[in-house]
């Protein structure tokens, strides 16, 4: 059984496997890769308006850009708010493992938030979301990076006296290095997966590079015939004969085990050649490539497939029909605009003679030119007909379709009502329908990636992975491989942007409170957030209304502002029942209550003691002495 296991395993790739399985992937794959470049010509607004040159009067042409604005809404909806991880604890209602499974949540946010901010561009979760939602599908991986803990590696057991001083320099080392993991987005359209069935076993990325600075980066060449070649082995061509324009392929395959490095290209001749300019083993004990993948719109009977469909594949040709209509009517209003004007030469009347002394045929008219024909010449107008009415219906229905596409959409019944609640709460759930299919499988992608954290905290960093933590409590946080020994069950949630959604939960959640069917534990948890964390919140909240809180807070305060003195003589006059003899508040200036502007008029206040200062060793309730009087500095 083991030995069988043994030979499952995929070994370091040959060259030629590679280039083999890079024309097998590419045919594969040939119509998705299709439908990815068409979706993004439509969103860019590149693709042309196929309008016969016989309706062409100029060169205007209306590309629609309904595709480009939906898509990028949507992908904000997605990515204004953070997605928030959950754990539920490997023993409910235990306060450690609650504790755990809050330190997991927050750690795991604060590691792959920092892990997807590696790379310069867009943040990985909202390169994730784009994707997703426009090209049909989004790729990422997680990789070790042993760089970013180059600090951490550099701590050395023998420059330390203790133990104790080791391990506080190697944490503070992990922490200016941050997580030792990139999580990167890969373009699905470079991409091409492997399934066994549904289970990914390879994965290999094809991606175009720049010639020059990748062959200075591996060290290589080409040689008399333009086989790629180790620098060692060639002369190495001189800079004023260097294509720089020049590109090379680069694939990168990885396998459960190995990783490996290729480039490949053309040689003189036209044949295959290329060089494996890396591999290792990779040690992620995951089971699998590290790749997960986050599919937009997909149908049951899909299987296999790199990317599903974007969010406006299904109103595509709508769109580029409306296109073609608007840019036909957008020729016939150039028409109108310009005219036709129908020059009539009376009957045997010298025709106009060129420069090059042919008849004229056809004259080019200009707008508020002032025409002097000969006798019997005409200039006539062309009264064109109207729009044709089908062209004006073909565009009404082009237009219903689309926005019966749109959302939310609304029942035909409830048309009038759209300010009722009911109709409210019926949009916001036809909005949820609508985006729920690419939010699942969001959520699924991201429950997938922070399991693989997880493992590669265990099994490759081995040690605690520290990252920081926005918000209310910054600080710190880290994960260690002994806080991940407990099961638990892990899921994301997708915070869309919907503040009306949110209300009608809160409400929902704090009407169920009120009627007793459910604890505060349930409705904290249906509202996205975390339980222990509210509960340690109101704690605070508690402890920070009792009167040994307030009182020691308002010292605090006094001594950090400087007005300690002001605090005690405070105290007194209350003490006193509010005045010093005679029922009259005492002024600044007396005996009781030094002249504090007397002070400040010179630096320290030195010498401006209060005449006659108490006695604070027999009068009751006496006042400490100013600093800087006299009787402050005996």
């Amino acid at each position: 059984m083991a030995k069988a296991k043994a030979e499952s395993i995929l070994k370091a790739p040959t060259l030629k496997y590679l280039q083999s399985l890079q024309a097998e992937l590419e045919s594969l794959y040939k119509d998705q890769d299709t439908q990815i470049r068409d979706a993004r010509s439509d969103r860019e607004l590149l693709t042309v308006v196929p309008v016969d040159p016989k309706l062409r009067v100029s060169s205007v042409e209306v590309r629609d850009p309904t595709i480009t604005d939906e898509g990028q809404r949507r992908v904000a909806t997605m990515t204004i708010n953070r997605p928030t991880c959950k754990v539920s604890p490997s023993r409910r209602g235990s306060d450690v493992s609650e504790r755990n499974a809050t330190l997991r949540e927050q750690a795991s946010e604060a590691i792959l938030w920092a892990a997807g901010g590696r790379t310069p561009g867009m943040h990985t979760y909202e390169a994730v979301v784009d994707a997703a939602m426009n090209d049909g599908a989004a790729w990422t991986k997680l990789v070790f990076s042993k760089d970013l803990w180059d600090e951490r590696y550099s701590v050395k057991r023998k420059d330390f006296g203790s133990d104790g001083d080791y391990d506080d320099e190697t944490e503070e080392a992990k922490k200016r290095g941050g997580p030792p993991f990139e999580w990167v987005f890969v373009d699905p359209l470079t991409i091409y997966p492997v399934f066994a069935g549904r289970r990914l076993t390879e994965v290999l990325e094809v991606q175009e590079r720049p010639r020059y600075a990748t062959f200075r980066k591996y060290r290589l060449t080409t040689d008399d015939q333009g086989d790629i070649v180790p620098e060692e082995l060639a002369q190495p061509a001189p800079l004023d004969t260097v294509d720089f324009q020049s590109k090379v392929t680069f694939l990168e395959w990885w396998s459960d085990t190995h990783c490996a490095y290729a480039i490949v290209g053309k040689n003189k001749s036209g044949s295959p050649t290329g060089r494996i300019v890396q591999t290792w083993k990779h040690g992620y004990g995951l089971g699998r490539p590290p790749y997960r993948w986050y599919y937009g719109v997909m149908m049951s009977h899909w299987t296999n497939r790199k990317v599903g469909w974007g969010i406006s594949q299904s109103k595509r040709w709508l769109v580029q029909y409306r296109s073609f209509i608007a840019t036909v009517l957008a020729n016939v209003a150039a028409r109108d605009a310009l005219g036709l004007i129908y020059h009539e030469v009376p009957e045997g009347g010298a025709p106009h003679l060129g420069d090059d002394g042919k008849p004229v045929v056809k004259e080019d008219l200009e707008f508020g030119f002032v025409y002097h024909g000969r006798p019997g010449e005409k200039f006539t107008p062309i009264q064109l007909g109207q729009v044709s009415e089908s062209l004006k219906i073909q565009l009404s229905l082009a237009d219903a379709w689309i926005e019966k596409l749109e959302t939310p959409r609304l029942p035909s019944q409830l048309s009038g009502m759209e300010g009722a609640g009911f109709a409210m709460t019926t949009a916001l759930h036809e909005a949820t329908l609508r985006d729920h299919p690419v939010v699942a499988s969001l959520e699924s992608g991201l429950t997938g990636t922070v399991e693989d954290m997880w493992a590669m905290i265990r099994h490759k960093a081995k040690e605690k992975v520290w990252a920081w933590r926005d918000g209310e409590d910054s600080a710190f946080i880290g994960l260690s491989p002994d806080d991940l020994k407990d099961a638990v069950a892990v899921s994301w949630q997708i915070n869309v942007e919907r503040p009306s959604t949110e209300l009608i939960r809160i409400r929902a959640a704090h009407e169920r409170l009120q009627a007793g069917t459910w604890g505060e534990q349930e409705a904290v948890e249906y509202l996205g957030d975390n339980f222990d964390e509210i509960r340690l919140s109101k704690a605070r909240d508690r402890i920070r209304k009792q009167p040994w809180y307030l009182q020691a807070e308002e010292k605090q305060t006094a001594q950090t502002i400087g007005v300690g003195n002001l605090v005690r003589i405070a105290a007194q006059i209350a003490q006193s029942g509010g005045n010093l003899g005679g029922g009259v508040t005492p002024a600044m200036g007396n005996s009781m209550v030094p002249d504090q502007g007397q002070l400040a008029a010179s630096p320290g206040g030195g010498g401006m003691a209060p005449a006659n200062p108490p006695n604070l060793g027999t009068s009751p309730g006496a006042v400490a002495p100013m600093a800087g009087s006299a009787a402050g500095m005996q």
